[in-house]
């Protein structure tokens, strides 16, 4: 099947970066893109990013970075939580992001969770490249990297992410979260 997309030039910068960001070509990062809006919208087994608290999504970034269980840890050991789990973690820091984005500090265990994300991340993309059999494809080509994102923007604050909008993470188009 061949369908044919017309993209406003904000659009297609937008896809643009991402594709430049993943290192993949526009056909491939909006593949991707399209599996996430699809997966976010669809029989997902925990709630959607907009009816997330800010005590949920803080709940599920500090257990996927420290529990045993815990999503990260386990991209941390090199085992795919599936599209599911990965989703589920980029919503809550994209919700953390848009909570904390305008505050003049930062909480620490928030502080925590996304610095031990950005210090494990190398560790978790050697060992998933190692079990490269056993994994989504798009776990290491978007999904990772995507989780690392967020976790940096939230350490950043509000003026690294100002303009960019994620449907796919429970965005509106206003972005407010």
């Amino acid at each position: 099947m061949q369908i044919t997309i017309t993209l406003s030039d904000a659009e297609a910068s937008q896809l643009q970066s991402m594709a430049n960001a993943m290192k993949l070509d526009l056909e491939e990062t909006l593949r991707v893109y399209l599996r996430s809006l699809y997966s976010a919208s669809h029989d997902l087994p925990f709630k959607p990013a907009s009816e997330m608290s800010y005590e949920e999504a803080l709940a599920i970034v500090r257990h996927a970075e420290s529990g045993i269980d815990g999503t990260f840890f386990r991209l941390r050991m090199g085992n795919d939580p599936g599209l599911a789990e990965t989703l589920r973690l980029r919503m809550a820091l994209r919700v953390l992001f848009h909570h904390l984005r305008e505050k003049d500090s930062i909480p620490l265990p928030v502080c925590e969770a996304a610095a031990s994300i950005l210090f494990h991340e190398r560790e978790a993309r050697i060992n998933l490249q190692s079990n490269s059999s056993n994994i989504r494809p798009e776990l290491l080509s978007s999904e990772l990297f995507d989780i690392q994102l967020h976790a940096f923007q939230l350490l950043s604050g509000a003026s690294y992410d100002a303009d960019r909008v994620r449907p796919d993470l429970g965005d509106h188009m206003d972005n407010s979260a």
